[in-house]
């Protein structure tokens, strides 16, 4: 039985704050790099974290293009994200060091709720590779996949998704 320090054992989940930008890029990237070998190319996986900026998170949070909610651990550090507008999942996203303990399924969950809350039935999102099987277990639906550009100008394949709300 693996055991976990007690700041493993407890986190919360709360909106996001636009002075969270520097740990929401650490957490984005260190997901991201994370990756390596699960459909991606260590090239493929830099030119997606290629660009990212602390700033941009609390620009997108003020300007209203998207709503963050933000997994925080017990000692207050971000652990995990999720960002969604409308009816789309934007970016869902929990640091390597957390996965595997239920925070990205109650990240989608939380986000879903805020969606179906504004009148939505369905919701979307472009999931990456390593991301489908993950997003399927939640109940998502492929419609159709696609290459897309990185920030750093290199194609990665996404698959659409879609999952009715109740």
């Amino acid at each position: 039985m693996t055991t976990f320090p007690e700041a493993f054992k407890s986190w919360t989940i709360r909106r996001g704050l636009p002075t969270d930008g520097p740990e929401l890029l650490r957490v984005h990237s260190s997901a991201i790099l994370a990756a390596q070998g699960r459909g991606y190319s260590q090239e493929q996986l830099e030119s997606w974290v290629d660009g990212l900026l602390a700033e941009r998170y609390g620009e997108a949070m003020t300007a209203g293009k998207e709503d963050f909610l933000v997994a925080v651990s017990g000692d207050g550090t971000v652990i995990g994200f999720c960002s969604h507008h409308d009816d789309r999942v934007i970016g869902l996203y929990v640091d390597p060091d957390w996965s595997g303990r239920g925070i990205g399924s109650a990240l989608l969950r939380a986000a879903e709720s805020c969606i179906a809350e504004q009148g939505h039935r369905e919701c979307g999102l472009e999931a990456a590779l390593p991301a489908v099987t993950f997003y399927e277990s939640l109940g998502y639906r492929r419609l159709g996949e696609r290459d897309v550009t990185t920030r750093g100008g290199l194609f990665v394949r996404v698959f659409d998704m879609t999952r009715h709300l109740r």
